[in-house]
Parts: C-alpha cells; structure tokens; sequence
C-alpha cells in the first residue's frame, strides 16, 4: 500500500510539473509582443556622439609600432577611419599628447616616441599627423576631438627619456614611479595649458577649436578649484597643527598629575 501511495504521488507530482511548464509557455509573450507605455513627451536626442578613443599610449590604437614609416602610418589611419565610418560612429577622439610629447608640429614638447621610435625624432618623410587625421576624418562626416593627457611625464613603454623630455629639462617638477609623473595636479594642468593655446593657434578647425577651448576652459576652472583645495588644506593642517599642540598639553598635564 505504502508502494502505492508513493507512486500515485509522483504521478501528481508530475502532472502537475507538466501543467505549469505548459501554462508558462503559453501565457509568457515574446519581448517583441510585450506592450511598453512610451511617454508622448519623451525627449529625444537632438544628435548622438558616438565617438572612439584612438589612444596612442604604448601604441594602443595607433600607429600599431613606433618607427612605422610615415606611409604605414597613414595606411593604418585610414583603416582605422574607414572603419568608424562603416559602423556608423561620427566622432574620433585622437591622444595627441600621451607623455608631455607630440604627435603633431610643436615648438613647446618632442616629438612621441610611439611615431618615429625616438622621442623629439620627426616622422620621415615629414608630415603632421594630427593634420591628416583630422583632413581623413572630416572627409568621412567625423568630427576630430583631440585628447591630452595632463599628468603623465614619461610612460614605461615611452623608450629612453630623452634630453627634450621633461623629465631631463624640469625635473624639480617630476615625481618618479612606476610611471614618472609631474608633480601635482596643478602642475600638469599648467602644462597641458600651454600645448592648449597653442593647437588652438595652429590648428584652424572648428570642431578642433571649439574642443580645445572647452578643454582649456575646464582647465582654467579646475586649477581654480585647486587653488581653492589647497588653501583648505592649509587651514585644516593649522587647525591640525592646534588641535595636536592641545593634545599634547594635555597629556603633559596628566603626566604631571600625582596619580597614586
């Protein structure tokens, strides 16, 4: 009897495993059925970024090796670009400044090391690189963001530091670690400002422009508000420096006090 009882519980139990399964199926609406409420006053976006970040840094993105000819070079920028544009993305975020160097003409920083091979080495046959991605790009509807890096100094895979790094040139403004930093955010913002100004002078392109200035901008902002912090800080270090002189009375006069 035992036996049966059991066997008719399975039973049920199996039924019963069957009937949900098939209830699930059926009542459950494939993601393209399913009625979702929209709001009528739904924003819609004006336009889309859809942007890459071409990082040059060790040789990232681009070019794919330093001491690619200038030829090569080209070649894979421009497959590089075909390929934004086949995807549909219609802005390009290129690092022009990866290691207080330059992938473009500059009177202030050397030449990168991740073009030629040699820091402060020009491309051989000349050309401006920024120049030409940002000619390819906008021949491809892309904008040409440019990216500076503000803090770095010199990177472990940047090659020998060289007498036009300023690493060798300033370095009371360098700390050194496992990638060599300039001292400080401050330091770098101020930096950074001077190759700012002048791609906006030489670089005559108005998404270019507007971009740098809005970088520099936000540079001038945020140096302020460093400013700001450091001022703070030099409060809360008096205020330190007070409470640690009270404390120490304190316990000089405890350590004073005949206790037994």
């Amino acid at each position: 009897q035992k036996g049966k009882l059991m066997h008719k519980l399975i039973q049920c139990m199996m039924c019963c495993i069957i009937l949900f399964t098939f209830y699930s199926c059926v009542a459950t609406k494939p993601a393209s059925q399913v009625d979702l409420e929209i709001p009528k006053d739904f924003p819609k976006a004006e336009r889309e970024f859809r942007a890459a970040w071409v990082a040059t840094v060790a040789n990232i993105n681009w070019p794919s090796k330093p001491g690619l000819s200038t030829d090569e070079q080209k070649r894979e920028a421009v497959k590089l670009l075909d390929l934004l544009q086949k995807i549909n993305f219609n802005a390009v975020i290129f690092q022009v400044r990866p290691q207080c160097d330059a992938l473009y003409k500059s009177e202030l920083e050397p030449w990168s090391y991740y073009l030629t091979g040699v820091q402060g080495k020009a491309p051989d046959p000349f050309y401006d690189p920024l120049e030409f991605w940002i000619e390819e790009a906008h021949e491809r509807g892309l904008e040409l963001h440019v990216w500076l890096n503000p803090y770095r100094a010199h990177h472990v895979s940047g090659g020998p530091v060289s007498d036009s790094s300023i690493v060798i040139k300033r370095p009371d403004l360098v700390v050194e670690g496992a990638k060599i930093g300039l001292k400080g955010a401050r330091i770098g913002l101020l930096a950074a400002r001077g190759a700012l100004k002048m791609l906006v002078t030489d670089y005559d392109e108005s998404d270019l422009e507007r971009e740098i200035e809005d970088e520099a901008e936000e540079l001038e902002i945020r140096a302020g508000e460093l400013e700001e912090m450091a001022e703070e800080l030099e409060e809360v270090a008096e205020e330190f420096e007070d409470l640690h002189f009270t404390m120490k009375s304190e316990i000089d006069e405890l350590n004073d006090l005949d206790w037994f």
